[in-house]
Protein backbone atom coordinates (compact mmCIF):
# COMPACT_ATOMS: atom_id res chain seq x y z
CA UNK A 1 0.00 0.00 0.00
CA UNK A 2 2.90 2.42 1.25
CA UNK A 3 4.27 2.01 -2.97
CA UNK A 4 1.07 2.63 -4.50
CA UNK A 5 0.43 6.03 -2.49
CA UNK A 6 4.08 7.21 -3.83
CA UNK A 7 2.63 6.27 -7.24
CA UNK A 8 -0.58 8.02 -6.46
CA UNK A 9 1.21 11.01 -5.30
CA UNK A 10 3.61 11.38 -8.48
CA UNK A 11 0.58 10.87 -9.96
CA UNK A 12 -1.46 13.95 -8.89
CA UNK A 13 1.48 16.10 -9.73
CA UNK A 14 0.73 15.16 -13.36
CA UNK A 15 -2.46 16.12 -13.04
CA UNK A 16 -2.00 19.38 -11.71
CA UNK A 17 0.50 19.88 -15.05
CA UNK A 18 -2.17 18.88 -17.32
CA UNK A 19 -4.47 21.19 -18.60
CA UNK A 20 -7.66 18.87 -17.46
CA UNK A 21 -8.01 20.02 -13.94
CA UNK A 22 -7.94 23.34 -12.17
CA UNK A 23 -5.68 24.70 -9.92
CA UNK A 24 -7.11 23.91 -7.09
CA UNK A 25 -8.11 20.22 -7.43
CA UNK A 26 -5.08 19.12 -8.87
CA UNK A 27 -3.45 19.64 -5.51
CA UNK A 28 -6.35 18.35 -3.90
CA UNK A 29 -5.86 15.05 -4.59
CA UNK A 30 -2.15 15.52 -3.36
CA UNK A 31 -2.63 16.64 0.30
CA UNK A 32 -5.24 14.10 0.35
CA UNK A 33 -8.68 15.03 2.29
CA UNK A 34 -7.30 12.86 5.71
CA UNK A 35 -8.39 9.81 5.01
CA UNK A 36 -6.93 8.66 1.85
CA UNK A 37 -9.55 8.00 -0.17
CA UNK A 38 -9.97 8.12 -3.83
CA UNK A 39 -12.60 10.50 -5.94
CA UNK A 40 -14.36 9.25 -9.18
CA UNK A 41 -16.26 12.31 -8.82
CA UNK A 42 -16.14 15.56 -8.13
CA UNK A 43 -17.37 19.17 -8.69
CA UNK A 44 -16.32 22.48 -8.50
CA UNK A 45 -17.81 26.49 -8.33
CA UNK A 46 -15.43 29.53 -7.43
CA UNK A 47 -16.13 32.68 -7.67
CA UNK A 48 -13.96 35.76 -7.19
CA UNK A 49 -15.83 39.08 -7.09
CA UNK A 50 -14.91 42.08 -9.12
CA UNK A 51 -12.02 44.04 -8.18
CA UNK A 52 -9.91 46.60 -10.05
CA UNK A 53 -7.60 46.25 -13.36
CA UNK A 54 -4.50 47.75 -12.73
CA UNK A 55 -3.34 50.58 -14.85
CA UNK A 56 -7.04 50.05 -16.85
CA UNK A 57 -10.39 51.80 -16.28
CA UNK A 58 -11.81 48.82 -15.46
CA UNK A 59 -12.56 45.70 -13.35
CA UNK A 60 -12.55 42.13 -13.31
CA UNK A 61 -14.66 39.04 -11.86
CA UNK A 62 -13.98 35.77 -12.70
CA UNK A 63 -16.61 32.07 -11.76
CA UNK A 64 -14.82 29.43 -12.20
CA UNK A 65 -16.22 25.76 -12.66
CA UNK A 66 -15.01 22.56 -12.74
CA UNK A 67 -16.01 18.73 -13.41
CA UNK A 68 -14.03 15.68 -13.05
CA UNK A 69 -14.81 11.88 -13.46
CA UNK A 70 -12.80 8.50 -13.55
CA UNK A 71 -13.67 5.45 -13.88
CA UNK A 72 -12.33 1.96 -14.60
CA UNK A 73 -11.98 0.72 -17.78
CA UNK A 74 -11.24 -2.65 -17.29
CA UNK A 75 -7.69 -5.28 -16.32
CA UNK A 76 -5.47 -7.48 -18.39
CA UNK A 77 -3.87 -9.71 -17.03
CA UNK A 78 -1.64 -7.58 -13.94
CA UNK A 79 -2.60 -4.28 -15.92
CA UNK A 80 -5.50 -1.95 -14.32
CA UNK A 81 -7.03 0.46 -16.75
CA UNK A 82 -8.73 3.98 -15.41
CA UNK A 83 -10.08 6.82 -17.85
CA UNK A 84 -10.83 9.98 -16.92
CA UNK A 85 -12.91 13.11 -18.24
CA UNK A 86 -12.77 16.86 -16.94
CA UNK A 87 -14.92 20.10 -18.05
CA UNK A 88 -13.60 23.43 -16.99
CA UNK A 89 -15.59 26.83 -17.49
CA UNK A 90 -14.50 29.98 -16.75
CA UNK A 91 -16.41 33.30 -16.88
CA UNK A 92 -14.41 36.40 -17.24
CA UNK A 93 -16.59 39.88 -16.47
CA UNK A 94 -14.40 42.34 -17.96
CA UNK A 95 -13.66 44.89 -20.46
CA UNK A 96 -9.57 44.55 -19.55
CA UNK A 97 -7.08 44.49 -22.66
CA UNK A 98 -4.08 42.25 -22.78
CA UNK A 99 -1.66 45.24 -24.15
CA UNK A 100 0.48 43.20 -26.79
CA UNK A 101 -2.81 41.57 -28.30
CA UNK A 102 -6.42 42.11 -28.46
CA UNK A 103 -9.40 42.00 -25.36
CA UNK A 104 -9.10 39.59 -22.48
CA UNK A 105 -11.28 36.57 -23.42
CA UNK A 106 -14.61 36.34 -21.56
CA UNK A 107 -14.87 32.62 -21.23
CA UNK A 108 -12.27 30.35 -21.37
CA UNK A 109 -12.81 26.28 -21.58
CA UNK A 110 -11.04 23.16 -20.05
CA UNK A 111 -12.08 19.96 -21.86
CA UNK A 112 -9.86 16.51 -21.57
CA UNK A 113 -10.17 13.12 -21.57
CA UNK A 114 -7.49 10.54 -20.48
CA UNK A 115 -6.16 7.08 -20.05
CA UNK A 116 -4.06 5.67 -17.51
CA UNK A 117 -2.29 2.09 -16.99
CA UNK A 118 -0.99 0.56 -13.44
CA UNK A 119 0.95 -2.63 -13.89
CA UNK A 120 2.16 -4.33 -10.98
CA UNK A 121 5.04 -6.86 -11.09
CA UNK A 122 5.85 -9.92 -9.60
CA UNK A 123 8.53 -8.28 -7.98
CA UNK A 124 6.24 -5.46 -6.07
CA UNK A 125 7.21 -2.85 -8.31
CA UNK A 126 4.37 -0.63 -10.41
CA UNK A 127 4.77 1.22 -13.77
CA UNK A 128 2.14 3.43 -14.06
CA UNK A 129 1.38 5.54 -17.71
CA UNK A 130 -1.06 8.26 -18.35
CA UNK A 131 -1.83 10.10 -21.75
CA UNK A 132 -4.58 12.73 -22.19
CA UNK A 133 -5.60 15.03 -24.61
CA UNK A 134 -7.75 18.12 -25.38
CA UNK A 135 -7.91 21.99 -25.65
CA UNK A 136 -7.88 24.26 -23.03
CA UNK A 137 -9.03 27.54 -24.96
CA UNK A 138 -11.24 30.73 -25.11
CA UNK A 139 -12.27 28.62 -28.67
CA UNK A 140 -12.00 24.89 -27.92
CA UNK A 141 -11.20 22.62 -30.60
CA UNK A 142 -10.67 25.83 -33.16
CA UNK A 143 -7.44 25.08 -34.25
CA UNK A 144 -4.70 23.13 -33.81
CA UNK A 145 -2.45 25.05 -31.60
CA UNK A 146 -5.36 24.45 -29.19
CA UNK A 147 -5.30 20.84 -28.85
CA UNK A 148 -2.73 19.37 -26.39
CA UNK A 149 -1.50 15.95 -24.94
CA UNK A 150 -0.02 15.41 -21.65
CA UNK A 151 1.88 12.47 -21.08
CA UNK A 152 3.11 10.72 -17.60
CA UNK A 153 5.69 7.62 -16.82
CA UNK A 154 6.59 6.63 -13.88
CA UNK A 155 7.95 3.44 -12.21
CA UNK A 156 7.43 2.94 -8.24
CA UNK A 157 10.04 0.84 -6.87
CA UNK A 158 9.63 0.08 -3.33
CA UNK A 159 12.19 0.21 -0.67
CA UNK A 160 12.31 -1.83 2.50
CA UNK A 161 9.16 -1.98 4.33
CA UNK A 162 7.59 1.37 4.18
CA UNK A 163 9.60 3.76 1.80
CA UNK A 164 10.09 3.71 -2.03
CA UNK A 165 11.09 5.35 -4.79
CA UNK A 166 9.74 6.90 -7.91
CA UNK A 167 11.35 7.27 -11.31
CA UNK A 168 10.19 9.25 -14.15
CA UNK A 169 8.93 12.09 -15.74
CA UNK A 170 5.74 14.02 -17.24
CA UNK A 171 5.06 16.83 -20.43
CA UNK A 172 2.02 19.58 -20.33
CA UNK A 173 2.81 22.10 -23.16
CA UNK A 174 0.06 23.98 -21.02
CA UNK A 175 2.23 23.71 -17.69
CA UNK A 176 4.46 26.34 -16.52
CA UNK A 177 7.51 24.17 -18.17
CA UNK A 178 7.23 23.38 -21.77
CA UNK A 179 9.17 20.64 -21.95
CA UNK A 180 9.38 17.47 -20.16
CA UNK A 181 10.29 17.23 -16.67
CA UNK A 182 12.32 14.44 -14.59
CA UNK A 183 10.93 12.87 -11.36
CA UNK A 184 12.80 11.92 -9.10
CA UNK A 185 11.56 11.28 -5.44
CA UNK A 186 12.23 9.28 -2.47
CA UNK A 187 8.99 8.58 -0.30
CA UNK A 188 10.40 8.44 3.43
CA UNK A 189 7.93 6.29 5.71
CA UNK A 190 9.29 6.82 9.47
CA UNK A 191 6.09 6.00 11.25
CA UNK A 192 2.43 5.85 10.76
CA UNK A 193 2.14 9.60 11.73
CA UNK A 194 4.74 10.84 9.38
CA UNK A 195 5.51 10.59 5.44
CA UNK A 196 7.90 12.74 3.43
CA UNK A 197 8.92 12.87 0.06
CA UNK A 198 12.36 13.90 -0.83
CA UNK A 199 12.88 14.95 -4.38
CA UNK A 200 10.64 16.34 -7.43
CA UNK A 201 7.85 16.49 -6.34
CA UNK A 202 8.52 16.97 -2.64
CA UNK A 203 5.62 17.24 -0.03
CA UNK A 204 5.22 16.01 3.66
CA UNK A 205 2.19 15.04 5.84
CA UNK A 206 2.66 15.17 9.86
CA UNK A 207 -0.56 13.76 12.06
CA UNK A 208 0.34 14.21 15.30
CA UNK A 209 -2.73 12.95 16.27
CA UNK A 210 -6.17 11.27 15.44
CA UNK A 211 -7.43 14.87 15.22
CA UNK A 212 -4.89 17.32 13.55
CA UNK A 213 -3.37 16.90 10.04
CA UNK A 214 -0.36 18.97 8.50
CA UNK A 215 0.58 18.92 4.67
CA UNK A 216 3.03 21.19 2.24
CA UNK A 217 4.09 20.01 -1.01
CA UNK A 218 5.90 21.44 -4.44
CA UNK A 219 6.38 21.48 -7.67
CA UNK A 220 7.95 23.40 -10.21
CA UNK A 221 7.89 26.31 -11.21
CA UNK A 222 5.12 27.70 -8.56
CA UNK A 223 2.90 24.97 -7.11
CA UNK A 224 2.80 24.85 -3.66
CA UNK A 225 -0.16 24.31 -1.01
CA UNK A 226 -0.03 23.81 2.52
CA UNK A 227 -2.84 22.81 4.81
CA UNK A 228 -4.00 22.07 8.45
CA UNK A 229 -6.79 20.06 9.03
CA UNK A 230 -8.71 19.47 12.02
CA UNK A 231 -11.16 16.36 12.26
CA UNK A 232 -13.61 17.86 14.69
CA UNK A 233 -15.87 14.42 14.03
CA UNK A 234 -15.86 11.61 11.86
CA UNK A 235 -18.38 13.78 9.56
CA UNK A 236 -17.05 17.40 10.07
CA UNK A 237 -13.61 18.47 9.13
CA UNK A 238 -12.15 22.21 9.65
CA UNK A 239 -8.74 23.27 7.01
CA UNK A 240 -6.83 26.73 6.73
CA UNK A 241 -3.82 26.98 4.57
CA UNK A 242 -2.11 28.65 1.63
CA UNK A 243 -2.02 27.71 -2.23
CA UNK A 244 -0.36 28.90 -4.99
CA UNK A 245 -1.56 27.61 -8.32
CA UNK A 246 -1.66 28.58 -12.05
CA UNK A 247 -3.44 27.19 -14.96
CA UNK A 248 -2.23 27.07 -18.70
CA UNK A 249 -4.83 27.72 -21.73
CA UNK A 250 -3.49 28.77 -24.94
CA UNK A 251 -5.72 31.64 -26.84
CA UNK A 252 -7.54 30.64 -30.10
CA UNK A 253 -5.55 32.35 -32.94
CA UNK A 254 -1.78 32.51 -31.46
CA UNK A 255 1.56 30.81 -32.34
CA UNK A 256 1.62 27.47 -30.66
CA UNK A 257 4.24 28.96 -28.08
CA UNK A 258 2.25 31.96 -27.03
CA UNK A 259 0.75 30.79 -23.91
CA UNK A 260 -1.87 32.43 -21.72
CA UNK A 261 -1.75 31.90 -18.00
CA UNK A 262 -3.84 32.91 -15.30
CA UNK A 263 -1.81 32.66 -11.25
CA UNK A 264 -2.49 33.59 -7.88
CA UNK A 265 -1.58 33.16 -4.49
CA UNK A 266 -3.83 32.70 -1.79
CA UNK A 267 -5.19 31.61 1.98
CA UNK A 268 -8.31 29.97 2.77
CA UNK A 269 -10.13 28.29 5.74
CA UNK A 270 -12.94 25.78 5.35
CA UNK A 271 -15.39 22.65 6.58
CA UNK A 272 -15.81 19.56 4.89
CA UNK A 273 -18.95 17.71 5.93
CA UNK A 274 -19.24 14.04 5.24
CA UNK A 275 -23.25 14.71 4.68
CA UNK A 276 -23.63 10.55 4.04
CA UNK A 277 -21.78 7.67 3.21
CA UNK A 278 -18.99 8.22 0.49
CA UNK A 279 -20.25 12.01 0.02
CA UNK A 280 -18.66 14.99 0.90
CA UNK A 281 -19.52 18.64 0.55
CA UNK A 282 -16.68 21.11 1.00
CA UNK A 283 -17.44 24.86 1.40
CA UNK A 284 -14.42 27.66 1.91
CA UNK A 285 -13.48 31.11 1.57
CA UNK A 286 -10.30 33.01 1.64
CA UNK A 287 -8.89 36.13 0.41
CA UNK A 288 -6.38 35.73 -3.38
CA UNK A 289 -3.33 38.33 -4.02
CA UNK A 290 -0.95 38.38 -6.79
CA UNK A 291 -3.57 37.34 -9.28
CA UNK A 292 -2.40 37.70 -12.65
CA UNK A 293 -3.63 36.67 -16.17
CA UNK A 294 -0.14 36.75 -18.46
CA UNK A 295 0.07 35.48 -21.93
CA UNK A 296 3.57 35.35 -23.68
CA UNK A 297 6.75 32.95 -24.34
CA UNK A 298 8.63 31.58 -21.65
CA UNK A 299 8.15 29.55 -18.19
CA UNK A 300 4.37 30.58 -17.39
CA UNK A 301 4.55 32.90 -19.92
CA UNK A 302 6.88 35.13 -18.59
CA UNK A 303 8.52 36.93 -21.84
CA UNK A 304 4.78 38.42 -22.54
CA UNK A 305 2.08 40.43 -21.48
CA UNK A 306 0.33 40.56 -17.96
CA UNK A 307 -2.94 41.90 -16.53
CA UNK A 308 -2.81 42.28 -12.84
CA UNK A 309 -5.70 42.05 -10.75
CA UNK A 310 -6.32 43.94 -7.25
CA UNK A 311 -6.73 41.38 -4.12
CA UNK A 312 -10.07 40.29 -3.09
CA UNK A 313 -11.82 37.48 -1.13
CA UNK A 314 -13.64 34.58 -2.60
CA UNK A 315 -15.63 31.74 -1.99
CA UNK A 316 -16.28 28.15 -3.21
CA UNK A 317 -18.07 24.95 -2.92
CA UNK A 318 -17.16 21.66 -3.71
CA UNK A 319 -19.21 18.13 -3.80
CA UNK A 320 -17.37 14.84 -4.24
CA UNK A 321 -18.05 10.98 -4.19
CA UNK A 322 -15.82 9.37 -2.89
CA UNK A 323 -14.76 5.34 -1.99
Amino acid sequence: MTSLRGVLLALSFFCAFASAQGPGAAMGMLSGDGGGKKEPFSAEIRFMPSQRVQGQDTSLSLAQYQINGAFPLGKWGDTLFLGRVGLGYWGIDTEAVLPRTAPMPNELWNISLGVSAVHKFDNGWRLIANASGGSASDKPFEDINGVNANLMGILNIPWGDRDSWSLGALYSPLGQVPFPIPIVSYRWVPSDQCSVNIGLPMAITYKPSDDWTFEASYMILTLIRTRATWNFDPSLRVYAGFEWLNQGFHLAGQPFDERFFYDDKRVLMGVQVLAVENFSLDVSTGYAWDRVFREGEGFGGARGTRVDVEPGPFVAARVSVRW
